[in-house]
């Protein structure tokens, strides 16, 4: 009996898996999470794009670096457990490595079209790599011609 509840527990999370991946939908149609706009950044001038985010997203955790910059984290199990937990930075659809100590990627805020923070179930989506949080940016595009 337990074997066969093993199985189809087991057969009912490959078809899903197999569901959720034969959709068809990207992943950033399968994201929500937080998001920060230009238009917030703008309401806000002057003041660093890391402050903005710990102001508009929860679990937000703003610490500074030796060498004078910050270090973003969000908050969960992760973070109380483990000393390097920093999340991932998208830009563009792109993985973008952290500074020294988890800072936070130099972006210009003047071309920062939103800042999209996923936490959570949201970040699993991009896998282990998302495990300690997902933050998205995307930079406003050029004219198309």
């Amino acid at each position: 009996m337990r074997i066969v509840v093993r199985a189809a527990a087991l057969l009912s999370v490959v078809a899903i898996t197999a569901a959720g991946c034969a959709s068809g939908a990207t992943r950033q149609d399968q994201t929500s999470g937080t998001l920060v706009t230009r238009e917030d950044l703008a309401r806000n001038p002057g003041e660093p794009l890391e402050r903005v985010l710990e102001r508009h997203v929860t679990g937000i955790v703003l610490t500074r670096t030796s060498d004078g910059s910050f270090a973003l984290r969000i908050r969960g199990a992760a973070t109380f457990t483990e000393r390097d937990a920093f999340p991932l930075y998208i830009l563009d659809g792109l993985p973008i490595p952290t500074g020294a100590e988890g800072a936070v990627p130099t972006v210009d805020p003047f071309n920062i079209e939103s800042i999209r923070v996923l936490k959570g179930s949201e970040a699993a989506v991009y896998g282990i790599d998302g495990s300690n949080g997902v933050i998205v940016i995307t930079t406003r595009k050029g004219p198309v011609r």
